[in-house]
């Protein structure tokens, strides 16, 4: 994946380790990364001695917090304790640097209070001053061989690499304080495992106090100064990392040894097993609470993963035995912001985050979903991996409560949810290359409280006055004397019980639906009309405000549009402009009709109407001169014009009997507004 970079890719010892362009690329699209606190791991079987175990001060070298991160891992205590750091620079691994914010280890002697690292400085000198620590070692990665004499460039005393580092030869009066004697132990216990004769170890005493000023800016002699014996081990940078790994751990074993703690370890101890465990490929990892996944094989990027709205790339959880994981965040090509999982230097896949808001009502229903699973009813949960051999059914929502369901959406899926196999899933979906692992993504939609009765019907004027762009927003002037109908103007109205707005719904009515004035009532709310209509053979009678109505006439007649769309025309011809286009089911008032001779190109086409409608060419067609208004309240618009009266049908004048829904009492009402929540993740794996 990185050839088209222009990329070198090498392996050494398991690890990945890039050349070439990749510092260049990686400071390029990286975006800053704060500093981040560590983590203490303690591995406990008994309270004492005590070890107090550190790699990764600098980010660029991999076989101190590799080496950590695998003692955690493969290793038992039967007696004593191991305080592990796996790794204290974060923020500088994540960068694969050697200190973001300079040398890390040069920061022990005195410090700025507002450099960006002096909280984490002041931590690790908490844990190195606790009483229950009694000895301190310090895993480093160093150039070269050290020699105590000048045999090459690549080995003399001006290297680091492959010595064991000591601060002085004795502490005096203090347990484990005989430095040379415990430091000259671990280099002969090194050097009777050695891979090659140049690996060989040596003691190195830096002098500290006396000798080197920078030696007395790191954390090993502040850890003399707090009476606690320090030890560095330089594994050198001219191995591979696994190789740096062995020597860090025959180091370690060797001081474990000395200072009486008892370990077991699961594995033969040569730089193939540490191999083997650094590419371990059974490691998982889980971010935040979504499911378990596997940390090797995954696709290089994951498009549009659910991410926490509002965390930092170093705030987002991550669940794994394996403690030198973390995002970088950083930019694609195009700018936008992306997440790398890193395991310690080495990318192992990109994610586009898709931010969302984590659902935190009740879940319980979520922790118990009927799933069939290759022909047998499951109870599954959201969080789960779940294996399947051919193939799941899952349902597509669940009832939470009466306000609240969750919708369950497979990424990737080309078919019905109630039959899904790998074939029906799109492999580019897929979390891993292999092409097995797909997700199901849970989103909780919930209803909110509404506003007002009239947004709840999904109608803006059942009880209110339209907006005077409309029309007068006082008493229509047309229903002055008591008329005997009425026709409504709104898109649609209330009736009500009684001649109030709080008073109980009897029914709604749409646009143009024609009533039956029984009664004028005035009321504080304004002029009220009884009225009467019928329903479905059903007489339907209540209140409604007179100024959403106005003066049926008996010239005209109201009609609805009977095809999918229909062409409103400036003049009674096909040729004429269009003003408007009416969908199925628009209601509108027939004011006249005219039969006008047909032209040789006016048979309407197919799109607006059926056309088996169609007369033949050389007939007269009929044309009905129409008017309705439609829109919301305030961004109305008044429609004027004609149409073939064929694409019409008449409505009865008093019954809503051929009315469309609109028309009806119980209309059906948009879809409630909600929000929607992340309920959590489901992850399906295709085993065979």
């Amino acid at each position: 994946m990185f050839a088209r970079f222009g990329l070198k890719v090498c392996w050494q010892a398991g690890c990945c380790i890039m050349v070439g362009l990749l510092g260049v690329f990686a400071q390029a699209h990286a975006t800053p990364v704060s500093a981040i606190d560590f983590e203490v791991v303690k591995k406990e079987a008994s309270s004492s001695p005590t070890l107090l175990l550190l790699g990764g001060i600098q980010g660029d070298e991999p076989g101190g917090f590799n080496a950590t991160n695998i003692f955690l891992n493969h290793y038992t205590l039967k007696r004593g304790s191991v305080w592990v750091v796996p790794v204290l620079n974060p923020h500088s691994m994540l960068r694969n640097h050697r200190g973001i914010y300079d040398d890390m280890n040069r920061k022990f002697a005195k410090l700025d209070p507002k450099d960006p690292e002096a909280p984490l400085i002041e931590h690790v000198k908490t844990l190195i001053r606790d009483e229950r620590v009694q000895v301190v070692l310090h895993l480093h990665d160093g150039s070269g061989f050290y020699r105590p004499s000048f045999e090459s460039k690549l080995a003399n005393p001006n290297r680091w690499g492959n010595c064991t580092v000591i601060d002085q030869d004795v502490l005096e009066g203090v347990k484990f304080g005989e430095l040379k004697e415990i430091g000259t132990y671990i280099t002969e216990h090194i050097n009777s495992h050695l891979l090659a004769p140049i690996h060989r170890y040596h003691l190195h005493n830096t002098e500290t106090e006396q000798k080197d000023p920078e030696m007395q800016k790191a954390l090993t002699f502040y850890a003399i100064n707090q009476g606690k014996p320090g030890y560095a081990n330089e594994a050198s940078k001219e191995l591979g990392v696994a190789q740096r790994v062995y020597y860090h751990l025959l180091a370690i074993e060797a001081l474990l040894t000395k200072i009486g703690i008892e370990y077991e370890r699961d594995f033969e101890l040569t730089p193939q097993n540490i191999q083997n465990a650094i590419k371990d490929h059974s490691q998982t990892f889980a971010i935040e609470s979504l499911p378990e996944l596997p940390l090797f094989g995954l696709r290089p990027l994951l498009s549009n993963f659910p991410i926490p709205k509002g965390k930092q790339a170093h705030e987002i959880a991550i669940d794994s035995s394996n403690k030198i994981l973390g995002f970088l965040p950083r930019k694609d090509e195009r700018g936008n912001p992306q997440l790398a999982l890193k395991y310690g230097n080495n990318v192992m896949t990109k994610i586009t985050p898709k931010y969302i808001q984590p659902y935190e009502g009740n879940s319980a229903a979520l922790e118990s979903i009927q799933a069939n699973i290759d022909g047998e009813q499951r109870n599954i949960s959201v969080g789960e991996r779940v294996r399947v051999d051919r193939e799941i059914a899952l349902p597509r929502q669940i009832a939470l409560d009466d306000s609240s369901h969750a919708l369950i959406k497979v990424i990737g899926l080309m078919g019905n949810p109630s039959h899904i196999t790998k074939s029906s899933l799109n492999p580019s979906a897929s979390l891993d290359k292999a092409g097995k692992l797909y997700r199901a993504e849970v989103y909780i939609r919930q209803s909110q409280p509404q506003e007002s009765k009239a947004e709840s019907s999904g109608d803006s004027s059942l009880d209110s006055a339209p907006q005077p762009s409309a029309l007068d927003s006082s008493p229509n002037s047309e229903t002055a004397g008591n008329p005997s109908s009425v026709r409504v103007q709104v898109n649609l109205a209330n009736i009500r019980a009684k001649p109030s707005v709080d008073s109980a719904i009897a029914g709604m009515v749409g646009r143009g639906m024609e009533l039956e004035v029984l009664d004028k009532v005035q009321a504080s709310q304004g002029e009220w009309l009884k009225v009467r209509y019928i329903y479905k053979g059903a007489q339907i009678s209540g209140y409604i405000l007179a100024n959403l109505t106005k003066a049926a006439s008996s010239a005209t007649s109201i009609a609805r549009v009977q095809v999918n769309l229909a062409n409103i025309r400036a003049k009674p011809s096909v040729d004429s402009a269009i003003v408007a286009k009416a969908p199925r089911g628009r209601i509108m008032e027939v004011l006249a009709t005219e039969l006008i001779e047909s032209s040789p190109d006016s048979t309407p086409q197919p799109s607006t109407l059926d056309s088996s409608q169609a007369p033949a060419q050389d007939l007269p067609q009929k044309w009905a001169q129409i008017h309705y208004v439609y829109g919301a309240k305030g961004a109305e618009r008044d429609i004027k014009g004609w149409i073939l009266a064929r694409l019409l049908t008449p409505l009865d004048r008093h019954s809503s009997a051929q009315s469309t829904p609109i028309a009806s009492p119980k209309p059906s009402p948009k879809p409630p507004k909600y929000k929607e929540y992340f309920g959590g993740m489901i992850v399906l794996e295709f085993v065979k």
